[in-house]
C-alpha cells in the first residue's frame, strides 16, 4: 500500500515537471477571492489595487467635469465679489466682521453656480466651434458626452436657484442679480439670439465684457444698499440717542 502511494505521488511530481510553465504558475499561484485579493495573503495587496482602481475610476471623470467648468473664470468672480463688498462697507472695521464674512459666502456661492452655468452652456453651444478652436475642451474632444454636460450645467443653475431662493441667505435683490446674469448668459450663447455672433450689431466680445461687468454693476449696488441701510439703521439710532440728549438738556 505505501508503495502504491509513493509511486503515485512520484507520478504526479514527474507530470507536474513536464507541464508549461504558464499553467505550473496558474496551478502555483495562491487562490484569489471574488474581489481579487488573495486568499490567506497577510499583506492585503489585493486590496490596496482594488482601492487604487477604484479611485482611478472616480478621479478621471471628477477632473473632466472640472475641466468643464472652466475653473479659471472663477478667479473673476471670486475677487470681484469681496471686493465690492469691501467697496461697499461703511468701514474698515466693518469688513472684519462675521456679518460682512457671511454677507460675502451668500453671495460668493449662487454666483460661482450661476457662473458654472453660463460657461457650460457656452461650450455645449459651441461643440462644433470648438473642435477646431478649442479641441482640448470636455465636450469637444469627446471626453464629456453633451448629456451629461447639459446635466452638470442644469444642476449648478437649480443650485444657484436654491441658495438664491433660500430666506437664510438670499433676498430679492440677489434673486434678481442671479436671473439676470443667467438670462443674460444664456442670450449671449443660445439660439436664438445668440449675441455672441453679430459682432456690428452687439460688439462683438466687447458685448461679454460689458455684460460680466453689468452683472458686478447690479450686485455691487444690491449689497451697497445693504450695507448702506445697516450703516443707516445705526446712524438713525445714534441722532435719535443726540436728540434725546439735547431734549435733556434743554428741559435741565
Amino acid at each position: 500500500m505505501r508503495v502504491a502511494l509513493v509511486v503515485a505521488l512520484g507520478a504526479a511530481a514527474v507530470g507536474a515537471l513536464r507541464m508549461p510553465p504558464a499553467r505550473r504558475g496558474a496551478l502555483g499561484a495562491p487562490r484569489r477571492s471574488a474581489r481579487g485579493a488573495a486568499v490567506g495573503d497577510p499583506s492585503g495587496a489585493g486590496g490596496v489595487a482594488s482601492a487604487q482602481l477604484l479611485l482611478a475610476r472616480v478621479a478621471r471623470p471628477a477632473r473632466v467635469g472640472w475641466r468643464f467648468t472652466r475653473p479659471h473664470t472663477f478667479v473673476g468672480t471670486a475677487l470681484s465679489v469681496p471686493a465690492l463688498h469691501a467697496l461697499a462697507a461703511p468701514s474698515a472695521a466693518a469688513a472684519l466682521t462675521p456679518a460682512f464674512a457671511a454677507s460675502v459666502c451668500a453671495a460668493l456661492g449662487p454666483a460661482l453656480l450661476v457662473n458654472v452655468f453660463i460657461t457650460g452652456l457656452n461650450q455645449l453651444c459651441d461643440v462644433d466651434i470648438d473642435r477646431v478652436n478649442k479641441p482640448h475642451l470636455p465636450v469637444a474632444s469627446g471626453e464629456l458626452t453633451v448629456r451629461d454636460g447639459a446635466a452638470i450645467a442644469a444642476a449648478a443653475l437649480a443650485g444657484a436657484a436654491l441658495l438664491g431662493c433660500d430666506a437664510r441667505l438670499g433676498s430679492e435683490p440677489l434673486r434678481r442679480v442671479l436671473l439676470g446674469s443667467a438670462l443674460l448668459g444664456f442670450a449671449y450663447s443660445a439660439p436664438p439670439l445668440r449675441l455672441k455672433r453679430p459682432p456690428a450689431r452687439f460688439g462683438g466680445s466687447n458685448f461679454r465684457t460689458l455684460y460680466l461687468s453689468q452683472i458686478e454693476v447690479d450686485s455691487a449696488d444690491f449689497w451697497t444698499n445693504r450695507l448702506l441701510s445697516l450703516s443707516s439703521r445705526s446712524r438713525e439710532a445714534e441722532l435719535a440717542s443726540k436728540r434725546s440728549r439735547t431734549r435733556t438738556l434743554k428741559s435741565d
